[in-house]
Parts: structure tokens; sequence; C-alpha cells
């Protein structure tokens, strides 16, 4: 665990989880990078897991001898045969069989749980362990989904963004077009539920803004990526839909971009990957309720942006009317304006 653990730090966030014995009690220990935390929780739980590990490491390495995991790496050493016995039930999904010095096959007990493209390697075959390793988490990458944001007040612009018309629909539904037309699966968020729309996330952190429909959609999924977009962006395309995703890193909390005339990230068009959530959390945790906070404070990946204009808001009807002057082809329209 420790081996792998430093060929893969270089470019991911290694855990590792194990426990030692002694005479009165089980200590637990997980270590992530050079940082190595005890605790004597008993017994080890997945909520442990889930709050203080997964959420910060790109994966997690357990000691299969004291613990369950999704995938498993099985070691052949005669020593310890009838130990690996007792723990069949364990191994689920074996993605690699290592053969210890000594070994030349896997046991006959662990024959039938592989397959013909199971890799059996040699002990000092560590690094196409790694490259197996890597490729297994590359092809694992969280899903995304996309969050449009339409729960806002609009309390500047005096009628609901969402519904304004800047390419010839309400811009909530234009926004949700660009999402199926990349084939990203997308959602609206609302401050309030609607039973005629199951692509509604609502607002559970409330009073918050989009820092709360951030957090409330990783409330719904936590396993998911949400890209989010707001819709007081009109100049959004799947252009710059399509350079986020495949300029994503999910080793990083989010991927981001940034005008070169500013000085910081821009949050309402960006992928979050789900260790952003416990981050949000942290940060709510100290009486922070702003996303460019979150991303100006992490480990983030910032995408360079030339073109101001894809990150150019309307928060007001003199910005509305701007934007009108300049898309005299387009069909601009308000709310209010429709029954006109």
């Amino acid at each position: 665990m420790s081996d792998l653990s430093d060929r893969l730090s270089a470019d991911l966030n290694i855990c590792r989880i194990d426990e030692e014995h002694s005479a009165d009690k089980h200590e637990h220990r997980f270590k992530i990078g050079s940082h190595r935390y005890d605790f004597d929780f008993d017994p080890y739980s997945s909520f442990i897991d889930q709050a203080l590990v997964t959420q910060v490491a790109d994966a997690v390495f357990i000691n299969g001898n004291h613990f369950a995991a999704d995938n498993q790496i099985v070691i052949i050493d005669q020593e310890k045969k009838e130990s690996l016995k007792k723990r069949i039930q364990r191994l689920t999904n074996v993605i690699a069989v290592v053969l210890k010095d000594g070994s030349t096959e896997p046991f006959d007990f662990i024959q039938d749980l592989l397959t013909d493209k199971t890799p059996i390697l040699k002990w000092n075959e560590q690094n196409k362990l790694k490259d197996i390793l890597e490729k297994a988490m590359r092809n694992n990458s969280p899903e995304l989904n996309g969050l449009v944001l339409a729960g806002g007040d609009s309390q500047r612009m005096g009628t609901d963004k969402s519904q304004l018309y800047f390419h010839g629909k309400p811009q909530e539904l234009y926004l949700l077009d660009l999402f199926d037309n990349i084939g990203v699966t997308a959602f609206l968020s609302k401050k309030h539920p609607d039973a005629k729309d199951p692509k509604t996330i609502t607002d559970t952190f409330t009073g918050l803004g989009p820092f709360g429909a951030i957090c409330s959609a990783f409330r719904a999924d936590p396993n998911k990526a949400y890209l989010v977009v707001a819709c007081d962006l009109p100049y959004v395309d799947s252009d710059a839909l399509k350079k986020l995703i495949a300029e994503r890193d999910t080793s990083k909390i989010a991927t981001c971009y940034q005008s070169e005339n500013k000085e910081f990230p821009d949050p309402l068009l960006t992928i979050y990957e789900p260790s952003a959530y416990v981050r949000f959390l942290n940060f709510l945790s100290h009486g922070y309720s702003c996303p460019r906070k979150v991303l100006i404070n992490s480990d983030v990946k910032k995408i360079r942006l030339e073109n101001d204009e894809v990150l150019s808001n309307i928060n007001t009807p003199g910005e509305l009317e701007s934007f009108k002057k300049r898309s005299d082809s387009r069909d601009v329209r308000s709310p209010n304006s429709l029954h006109q």
C-alpha cells in the first residue's frame, strides 16, 4: 500500500486505511499524503470512511485483512492461504492478482473469481499495477450533471432572469437545451419544488443564493459532479461548456474559467467535483457562503479566457437594454413583454 501510494501520489491524493492491534484495543489509522491520522473508533464504519477520508482523497487503499472494499487486489502468499480463504466473501471484484515470491499461480479457491482478463502480476511488477490502477480510476471518474441556477430573487432586474428571452426562449430552457445537445443530463435549481418537472433540485440550504443551490445539488446526489451555469450569462454557448468539460481535472475540487482581465475565477460557470461538497460545508461552518471564496482558497484548475464576453452577466434593466442593442438579430424579451 505504501509503495503504490508513493508511485501514485504525484498526481493523486491517496489515502491508506489500516488497523493496528494492541492488547486492549484496535487502533485505526489513515494517512493522506504525508499526514497520518490515528483514531480509536470501534467499529470502523462507512460514515468515517465518507466523512473523514473519501471526500479529500482521489483513491483509498484499505487493508483487506481488516475491512471490506469495493475493488480488490489479491496477494497470493503461501503463508496467508488460510487467512485469505476466511475472507473469500470480501472478494467481489478482483482487479488484479499479485504473486508473492514462491507463488506461481493463484490458489484454487481464487481461480473461480477471476476472468480471462484479470491481470496476474509478479511481486516486482508494481509499475504495471500502478498503470492498472490509474486506468481504473480514469474510467471511474464521477458522472457529470448540469445544474442551471434558476432560483434567484432577481431583485436588481425586477423580473425573473431565468425567464428572460435571450435566444428566442426562456433562458433556463435554452441552457437545458445546451446541456442536452452535448449529452449531459441537467437539472434546474429552484427555490420551490416543481411537481411538474422531475429534473428540478429544490433548495434545501435556503437563503444562501448560489452557494446554497450548489450544496443542495450535492445533498441530492453527493456522488455526482455538477457543471454549474447561472441564468444571467447570456453569452454561454455549447463551445464554452464543451471546453470546460474537455479541460476537466477530477483531481481538483473544481474546474473553472478565469478571465484574463479579472483577478478571481468565476464560480457560476464551473465544474464542481464531489470533493467540493465537504469544502463548501467547511466554509459554511465558518460563516462563509460565497462560492468564489471557496474557489479562491482551494485547489482548483483555472482555464484562462481571452474572450470576457462568455462571463458577462445581465443583472439590471440597464444591462438588459445594452444587451438588446448589441443583439439586434436576437429575440430578447422579458416575461412581461410576452403578454403585450
